[in-house]
Parts: C-alpha cells; structure tokens; sequence
C-alpha cells in the first residue's frame, strides 16, 4: 500500500512533447506518479502535480515526498551564447545542483534518472558508432547543459550513494512532434501546400520513437544494475535527411521541397550513428515500431488537424 505522500515515480517536467508522452505512458502502467513543474500537464489532477519554478527553487512549499525514482526532464531548448543572459538561465533550468534541488522539494529516491541529448557528443565528421565511453565535446550550448546535467547527476548519486541512470537520446520523434523542429515543420509545410527549404541534407541522422523512448524509461525504472550509469537511447532507423525529406513528401502527397536553399549550419554535425550494444544487452526483448509507419502515424494526425 503506497502512502500519501510516496510514489512510483516524481517527473520533474511534465509538460513538453516528451513529458506528454512519458505521463500517458506511465499513468497506463498503473504508476502512481507526481509531476513538478510550472504548468500543470492536463493529463495529472491537481492532487498529482505540485507547482515548482526551477528558477527559485528556494520558493517551494511542500510536504516531503517519497519515490522509487525521480526522472528529470526539464530543459530550455535553444542555442545561446555564453556572454547572454539565457546563458545562465538554459543552465537553471537544464542542469540544477540536485542535492539544492532535493533538498528544496523534500524528495527522498533511490533513483535518479535524467534526460540528456546526443548533442553532448558535438561533432561527428565520420560514420563510426558513437560509443557511451566517448568523450563529450558539445559545440552548443544546449549540449554544454546537458553535459552538466550528467555531471551534477553523478555528483548526486555520489554523495548520496544512490543509483543515477542518463539516457541520451537522439533525435526523438512522433505524434505531437514541436513544429519548431525539424520533422514537425516539414510535415506542417508541405500540408500546407507550400515549399520546404532546406539545406541540401546530407547529413545523417539516427531516430527514436517518443513511444519506445517512453518504454525505455519505464524500464529504466526497474533497472536492477545500478553500476550502468551512461546508456544511449535511439533504435537502428539511421537516414539521411534528404531521404527523410522525399519520404514524409511522397506520404503527404504534395508540397515542394527546395534542397539547397538553406545553408548548413557552423560546425554542423554530420553524422549521428550510437552504437546500442548496451541497451541491446540490458533488453533483449526491446521491440521498435516500423520507422516510415511511425512518420505515416504523424502526417494522418497532422491532416485531421488540418482539415
């Protein structure tokens, strides 16, 4: 019988794409969860979800909380420079001092899970596998912050003796998908009738549906080897972006593209290929859905939401 105050899981970021998904998928499971956050997520009642602003933490009001694991996936999206103010602010939000951070919630776990990015790795001029052992060398400060959140991550566990698990996912998509990013504002604009421009897309690419990313985590929950601390987290759908682009044009059925019209990046990473021998090993059984079906899945849901 789990008390009032103790949880399956505390979700530190709840109301983003992946939040979304993670919240559906682990309220299906039967996982008592509680969310923290500025927004509350309209899939958790208000008894389930407690107002947080990472930016003051010291602010927070609440009764202390038990869990079997915290997951954080909070973050500020964007480039910055060092010399800006969202500098500092993306390193708030993205990588907090988690012993501060527990310490202000009142949150008692044994484990702690984070979300990183495979932006931590930086450059990749050639198409070898990119093992958990590499070395970091974000070219963003997106990357940096994440780079810090395993680190403070670490620390934590640490200090703590307490186990911490960072998932690096790479590039993530499905239903809902932020029409900001790349898949997203692709399949809006050629719904629309009008012409993708884009860079030539010779870069390449490897991606993990939010669905199995959200699988991931859930076991990643259970986890019985607490000495795994580093685990890429992607599926073997590996293309190039051109390819991709022809391939979401062909199911939309219209809309042009305009290869060339946009130029590359500085420091563009060229390739993204993880090696996934761990996560392999950990779960044998671990199944992923057919990638081109999983693209049909959200240009349909983009259709009806055009139509």
């Amino acid at each position: 019988m789990i008390e009032d105050n103790a949880y399956d899981c505390i979700l530190i970021g709840g109301s983003g794409f992946v939040g979304s998904h993670l919240i559906n998928h682990l309220i299906s499971k039967k996982c008592k969860i509680l969310v923290i956050g500025r927004n509350r997520p309209k899939e958790i009642p208000d008894k389930n979800w407690r107002f947080f602003d990472l930016t003051s933490p010291e602010k927070f009001l609440g009764k202390p909380v038990q869990a079997k694991v915290c997951i954080y996936n909070s973050a500020l999206k964007g480039r910055f420079e060092k010399s800006s103010s969202q500098w500092n602010l993306q390193g708030k939000i993205t990588s907090p001092d988690f012993q501060m951070l527990m310490s202000y919630l009142g949150v008692q776990v044994s484990r702690l899970i984070t979300i990183g990015s495979s932006e931590e790795y930086g450059i990749k001029d050639k198409d070898d596998l990119i093992l958990e052992t590499q070395e970091t060398k974000p070219i963003t400060s997106y990357g940096y912050w994440k780079v810090q959140l395993y680190n403070q991550g670490q620390k934590w566990a640490s200090t703590e003796n307490q186990s911490h698990l960072h998932l690096r996912p790479f590039v993530v998509f499905g239903i809902g998908q932020d029409k900001n990013m790349f898949l997203g504002s692709l399949i809006n604009s050629l719904l629309d009738r009008q012409t993708y421009k884009m860079t030539l897309g010779e870069q390449w690419r490897s991606f993990i549906s939010v669905s199995t990313l959200c699988d991931i985590i859930e076991r990643s929950i259970e986890l019985k080897n607490r000495n795994i601390n580093l685990l890429n987290v992607s599926s073997p759908a590996y293309i190039q972006i051109r390819d991709l682009a022809l391939m979401v044009q062909k199911i939309v059925g219209y809309g042009d593209l305009s290869f060339g019209s946009v130029p590359y990046r500085e420091y563009e990473i060229w390739h993204q290929r993880p090696s996934l021998k761990l996560l392999h090993d950990l779960w044998p059984d671990l199944s992923f859905p057919d990638f081109e079906s999983e693209i049909k899945k959200m240009v349909v849901q983009e259709k009806s939401l055009h139509s």
